[in-house]
């Protein structure tokens, strides 16, 4: 198993198929906000890897490195990339350092500014969208337009820092904004229907559970449960037929075959629908 998880996985397809582009969009992800400056972080460590002795040039290649071998693989989840985040963090910092030091080329300088202008009117916006269109968001929620005041603030102060090059002013607005993140909505999102309760409602069908066309690893994580994988619809519908089953599939889908039993945000449980199927459907061939 050591073997197959750690080695075999990265070179055939396991059980976790993606897109060659996944990790291409989920580094910016993962590592956001900052990962909006990887680009500009990464251009500019190639400009001045050959100009001066500097360990940025070691770390581009390991950064380099490490996205090449997961790419490179056929097994793909966006959590594989996880070991590459030390060294977007070394990147960016660099990026920062030089920022604020005046030592960045004009077009980095610019992005730079560019970027932290735009996160802190961002910020500010959010109060804008709470006071002029408050009807978007959930009931009785004195505690966010709380929380969107002090956001608009950390957007003030994220927009007057990056004005003035100061470094430590950025990075304390995006901590403070993690921080309400974490403390503040996060249990906000916990006390309503969440994926955690709309997965549990699936188990309690206590139906043998299949995926069609999708590959969800938080989905996957909280079944804790043996799945099946179909990419074929005709196959997925006898199986479930005949073993009883419960297909997890986009909120897309949509063939009069199946009835939705659970509803999720980007996902849906069906079954088989019981009775006649209809004349012509895929499934009477």
């Amino acid at each position: 198993m050591v073997w197959r998880e750690n080695v075999l996985r990265f070179f055939g397809l396991h059980d976790h198929p993606g897109s060659f582009s996944t990790y291409f969009v989920k580094v910016f992800y993962l590592a956001a906000p900052w990962s909006l400056l990887l680009p500009a972080a990464v251009a500019h460590s190639v400009q001045v890897a050959r100009r001066r002795i500097s360990q940025i040039s070691e770390v581009l290649i390991l950064f380099g490195a490490v996205f090449l071998f997961f790419n490179l693989s056929g097994s793909r989840r966006p959590y594989y990339l996880l070991p590459i985040l030390p060294f977007v963090a070394i990147l960016v910092a660099n990026l920062l350092r030089e920022f604020a030091g005046g030592m960045l080329g004009w077009v980095i300088q610019e992005v730079v500014w560019g970027v932290g202008i735009l996160l802190g009117f961002a910020l500010i916006a959010i109060l804008g969208i709470f006071l002029l269109l408050p009807q978007i968001f959930p009931a009785g929620t004195r505690t966010l337009g709380s929380a969107s005041v002090l956001l608009a603030l950390l957007g003030a102060t994220m927009i007057t820092s990056t004005i003035r090059k100061y470094v430590w002013g950025m990075i304390g607005s995006v901590t403070a904004v993690w921080l309400i993140y974490v403390i503040g909505v996060i249990p906000l999102i916990a006390e309503g229907p969440n994926l955690k309760t709309k997965v549990a409602e699936v188990s309690a069908l206590g139906r043998p559970c299949g995926f069609l066309n999708i590959d969800d690893a938080k989905l996957i994580f909280y079944l804790d449960k043996p799945y099946q994988v179909f990419y074929d619809e005709v196959h997925a519908f006898e199986w479930a037929t005949q073993a009883d089953g419960v297909l997890i599939t986009s909120s897309d889908f949509s063939d009069r075959s199946w009835e939705c039993v659970v509803k999720g945000h980007h996902w849906q449980a069906v079954i088989p629908r019981k009775g006649p199927h209809l004349n012509g459907s895929t499934h009477s061939r």
